[in-house]
């Protein structure tokens, strides 16, 4: 069981990686925001300095988001009822 766990997991990973989310449009044929900007800061943003993450920050800041945006849906009207 744990076999097949590992071949889905690593499988679902590969698909997420391989998709290009720049060639998807959004509504009104809008690029992904994250496709709209370049990787580095802009030229308006001087003296900044990079700092690394280590896995452990990275997972509280995803697991603190996680948590706000569960808090939101609970409270929010589902998509389908705004129209």
């Amino acid at each position: 069981m744990w076999l097949l766990g590992l071949v889905l997991l690593l499988t679902s990973r590969q698909l997420v990686y391989s998709t290009d989310y720049c060639s998807i449009k959004c509504m009104n044929n809008i690029p992904h925001t994250m496709c709209q900007y370049k990787a580095s800061p802009s030229s308006y943003c001087q003296g900044y300095q990079s700092r690394k993450l280590s896995e452990d920050d990275v997972k509280s800041i995803v697991d603190q988001h996680n948590k706000l945006r569960s808090k939101d849906s609970q409270v929010l009207p589902t998509c389908c009822s705004w129209l």
